[in-house]
């Protein structure tokens, strides 16, 4: 029975997981489509119908570059964009459509990853450097398909750990160096070393960029942020048939580091071997 249950649990992340992948990539991609489209907006002039001159490609192609998203307020970017669809939008609303890594975004591909390979820590993700000080490419070997990075040992000789990435976790890999691109390249424009590392979020809006932490759901993190329950719920029912209030308990479980411990049982369950 307990197997059985954690063969359920493991596929309900795997399912969620998936399809926040796949929602993330689209709205990633509608966006590179419009920027190519459009034209950055030269620079920020109040007054009304300023607004009604550009258009969700001109929001893009401004969001693209980067000289342009620091000159051009996001207050004045949702304006564009409510005249545009009649949507009303904020900074973060803005984000979340246009396939920013905003916070908790990235963590559905951290899923992936480990559910793939359950030698794979929090720490190494979170702490996994892509480019050394001199911008050479060092945590990710793409022509031998290895995630390279290193975990929190005492013993320097076996800290470094190497990760020979299957055809799925190869991809997921790409997925998130593509969609954390412009994170990158505007923390590089700034002198800022957390361009360096693999996963960068944008927080709860389009800027700052920064090296993401781990994600965590609790009581706490519901009662601060009021849609975040909700949210969840509507993400993860699809994939689970859980009444509500065991579903948030569920919700509440979901860390790399039981995703790591259950998939181990389910690989044992597989194979039959301890090793």
């Amino acid at each position: 029975v307990i197997f059985f249950h954690i063969k359920k649990d493991i596929a309900t992340v795997r399912g969620w997981a998936t399809a926040q992948l796949e929602k993330l990539k689209s709205r990633y991609s509608n966006r590179v489509l419009l920027a190519q489209q459009g034209i950055p907006i030269p620079k920020y002039e109040g007054g009304s119908g300023r607004s009604k001159m550009y258009s969700l490609a001109d929001i893009c192609a401004t969001l693209e570059n980067t000289e342009a998203t620091y000159r051009i307020p996001p207050s004045f970017l949702c304006k564009v964009y409510e005249h545009n669809t009649g949507e009303i939008c904020d900074a973060l609303h803005l984000a979340n459509i246009f396939g920013f890594p905003v916070a908790r975004s990235l963590f559905p591909l951290q899923c992936l990853l480990v559910l793939e390979h359950p030698e794979i820590t929090t720490d190494f993700l979170i702490s996994l450097e892509l480019y050394d000080n001199h911008g050479q490419l060092i945590g990710f070997d793409e022509e031998k398909r290895l995630l390279i990075g290193y975990k929190n040992r005492k013993q320097p000789n076996v800290r470094e750990q190497i990760v020979e990435l299957s055809d799925k976790s190869y991809s997921v890999v790409k997925d998130i160096i593509e969609i954390t691109d412009l994170a990158r390249r505007s923390l590089k424009a700034a002198n800022n070393d957390d361009h360096r590392f693999l996963f960068i979020t944008s927080g709860k809006a389009l800027m700052p960029f920064k090296k993401a932490t781990a994600t965590t759901w609790n009581g706490g993190k519901f009662r601060v942020y009021k849609n975040l329950r909700d949210e969840l719920l509507e993400e993860f029912n699809p994939h689970s048939d859980l009444p509500e209030d065991e579903l948030v308990e569920f919700i509440k479980r979901v860390r790399l580091t039981k995703i790591r411990a259950s998939r181990a049982i389910e690989i044992f369950i597989q194979s039959r071997s301890t090793e």
